[in-house]
């Protein structure tokens, strides 16, 4: 073995080692959490429902709205299914809980159709939100500009 692959073989060895150290930031058993880039493509989707045209690539006029938001909903629902499904289960087995797989689809189900549900009450208080970044920012000069360049609108949406 040479300098490089002993050197190596010691890292490996180490981080294995902090593994039965440091057991409390491990989830090494069992299913994984859902992905950061699961995650973001998620977000980017219902971002693109709650400010279509700003935030996404798509083109979204009259004619296309209905098709597109069937289509990101229907989307959306199917990643939230998983990602909520995913979460669900790491929950179920750090508390010991047995649950049918069916029982977290449900539930994980109807917590995606609320959270779609309230898409409209969000963008109600989103739009307060543009309104009050015009009105106190004299440097806001449109809600395109607050919505696609203040990072604060962002935050609040997600």
């Amino acid at each position: 073995m040479d300098d490089t692959h002993r050197r190596l073989a010691d890292v490996v060895a180490g981080i294995l080692g902090s593994y039965q150290d440091h057991g409390n930031i491990n989830h090494l058993d069992g299913s994984n959490l859902p992905s950061r880039a699961e995650i973001g493509q998620l977000l980017d989707d219902l971002l693109s429902l709650v400010f279509p045209g700003y935030l996404g690539a798509d083109l979204v006029d009259e004619l296309s709205s209905p098709y597109f938001v069937g289509e990101r909903c229907a989307r959306s629902l199917r990643a939230l299914e998983r990602v909520i499904g995913r979460a669900m289960g790491v929950q179920c087995a750090d508390q010991g809980e047995s649950r049918t797989a069916r029982a977290m689809h449900d539930e994980a189900h109807e917590h995606a159709m609320t959270l779609l549900r309230t898409i409209p009450e969000i963008r109600r208080l989103l739009a307060t939100d543009v309104r009050a970044a015009l009105e106190g920012d004299p440097a806001a000069c449109s809600p395109p500009e607050v919505i696609t360049a203040y990072p604060g609108i962002t935050a609040i949406a997600t």
